[in-house]
């Protein structure tokens, strides 16, 4: 267990690298010269690949950081922290104002504002 799991609760992620990966994906690699260990290996890659872009889809690393950090805090305010931190860096402005932040996550102001706010 990783220490992102409180004490007595399963970790969310733990399960994220025991596969065995694609039966026919193994196959394929086997058939073009790959011994017995790489083509499980090439599998079990490629299944792990495939949860890891699920998980990024669907936001699961972001909350467990913001979780970690503040169980208050929302995605929004995630996406708020990069779009600040990506105008920070390619514009040497003295301020950023609302319409920057809404401009970036491609939302309007009114939520961009409210989120300000957060």
């Amino acid at each position: 267990m990783s220490n992102d799991a409180e004490p007595g609760k399963p970790d969310r992620f733990s399960n994220l690298c025991q596969t065995r990966g694609d039966q026919d994906l193994a196959d394929l690699a086997r058939g073009h010269g790959l011994s017995e260990a790489a083509a499980g290996a090439v599998a079990a890659i490629d299944a792990v690949m495939s949860k890891v872009r699920r998980s990024v889809q669907r936001r699961d690393f972001g909350r467990l950081i913001l979780a970690r950090i503040d169980p208050s805090l929302e995605l929004s305010h995630l996406d708020a922290i990069i779009a600040l931190s990506a105008v920070a860096s390619d514009t040497p402005q003295d301020e950023v104002t609302v319409g920057v932040i809404a401009e970036r996550m491609g939302i309007d102001p009114s939520r961009a504002s409210r989120i300000s706010a957060d």
